[in-house]
């Protein structure tokens, strides 16, 4: 096994002890009877992983851009999540994806 193979499962391994159900969401294109378009949001993956509030400061600033977020989350490596998901918690609470930094472990 790989280094970053066995960080990955050590990882998935310790996120169990600090983690919670997290559900991403995607809004994905539909048509309805008449032909018309409509949007529909669709779960891409249930995954256990960790919600953390940040600071509100600027996150990320590229092309003139500044972003900035009020929490981050961790998920397994290859969870399917992407820029403009939505991120629900069992208390129904919800973040809007951003940004996506995909570290080899994590």
């Amino acid at each position: 096994m790989s280094i970053i193979d066995q960080a990955r499962t050590d990882f998935a391994a310790s996120i169990v002890d600090w983690s919670e159900t997290l559900t991403v969401k995607r809004l994905v294109p539909t048509y309805d009877d008449a032909g018309l378009p409509a949007v529909a949001e669709s779960t891409v993956a249930t995954v256990d992983g960790a919600w953390q509030p940040v600071d509100g400061q600027t996150m990320r600033e590229e092309a003139g851009l500044k972003e900035k977020s009020s929490s981050q989350v961790f998920v397994p490596y290859d969870t399917d999540i992407e820029e403009e998901d939505k991120v629900y918690r069992a208390d129904g609470s919800v973040e809007y994806v951003n940004y996506v930094r995909k570290w080899q472990t994590h």
